[in-house]
Order: C-alpha cells, then structure tokens, then sequence
C-alpha cells in the first residue's frame, strides 16, 4: 500500500468512492429535506464530494490510499477548514439537487459542525474527510491510512497538532482508541434533525 496526492484525472473515481463511505453519515442524511428530489440523495452525496475534492486539489491536500492498483481511500486535510464562499465558487454541480439558498443553508450547517473544533484545538492541520471504500472497511485499512498516510504526510511537513470532528459514536470510538483526545462535545441541527458532533485533535511529532 501506498499514499500519494491526487490528481485532477481523479476527482471523480474519488468522488464515487467518498459519497459510497459517506452516504449513510449522520452529517449529511440530515440533507435529504432539502433536495427537490430525495430519492437522488446518492447522486447528492457523490456530487458533493466531487465538489470538496475539486476545491481541495486545487487549494489543499487530497491523500489517495492505493494497493496493486487500486484504490481504497481518499483523505482531504488542510491547513484550516474552507469556508463557505471557497465551497460556493464551485457549487454549481450541487444547484440541480437543491436551490441555492438550501445549499447555503447546508453549508452552514456543516461550518457550525466545526465551530467547537475551531475554537477548542489550536490546530496546525484540520482532516475534513477520511474516506475508506466499503468494499474493503473493518479490516484495519482506516487505521493504517491515518496512522501511516495522514499522520506520516504531516511528520513529513514538520509534524503539528491534527484535528477533526466525526458524528457517530463508533468513530468517536475509534479514533480515541487511534490516540486523540476528545476536545469538545455539541450538536447541530437541520430542519429538526439533531446531529451529535465529537471534536478530536492529536499532537503529531
């Protein structure tokens, strides 16, 4: 196995890949009101994903886990979380899922989502999405992408503190285990639906 920056010509296979990780996550199954067609919640997500690769190839980092060929995860970190306008710039794919001002709405609720992160972690490195293909979860591959990926990546650039939020418990499970402490604990709401956040961070030296 090996880890490498992705490429433009990639985007949207990592785009397939993330929205199948994340099609059931609490953050973003809260979105389905707001689609002008629920049923296209998959397309949503996959889009979704291809829109924050897309920004974050171009500005940040996108980590590709491959072996033999294949890939098994997509990891996006950066320096700070983008904000709002960084996303909109490229929203337009998004726009037939829902109108603007819903997405907006989304947005915003995903910034409010790291809004205890921001001001809790004095953090050098924040991990906005760690992706492991279905096909291959629950064999110990996340592990090994953020231990030796990730935190390899930022030993590289001269180490720092990492943090990230996640919205279920057994990811909050895991990655305590994994070494980080637990900075924060909130939740947010969209149209009713309450989304339990945990806020992470883990001095990489």
């Amino acid at each position: 196995m090996h880890v490498y920056s992705a490429r433009e010509d990639q985007v949207d296979k990592l785009a397939d890949l993330a929205g199948a990780a994340f099609e059931n996550y609490p953050l973003h199954t809260a979105v389905k009101g707001l689609l002008a067609e629920p049923e296209k919640f998959s397309d949503w997500i996959r889009d979704l994903h291809g829109v924050m690769i897309r920004v974050f190839v171009r500005y940040h980092t996108v980590l590709v886990l491959e072996d033999q060929g294949k890939i098994l995860g997509v990891a996006l970190l950066n320096r700070r979380p983008p904000g709002l306008l960084e996303y909109l710039r490229y929203c337009r794919p998004l726009l037939g899922y829902m109108r603007f001002d819903r997405l907006v709405r989304f947005f915003s609720f995903t910034e409010a989502a790291d809004s205890v992160v921001r001001k809790a972690s004095d953090f050098q490195w924040f991990l906005t999405v760690i992706a492991v293909d279905p096909e291959f979860q629950h064999r110990g591959i996340g592990k090994l992408f953020l231990e030796r990926g990730i935190e390899g990546y930022i030993r590289s650039h001269g180490g720092g503190c990492l943090a990230f939020i996640t919205c279920t418990p057994r990811n909050a499970q895991f990655y305590s285990s994994a070494g980080y402490r637990i900075v924060g604990e909130h939740s947010v709401s969209l149209d009713g639906n309450d989304v339990p956040v945990w806020s992470f961070e883990k001095v990489i030296v």
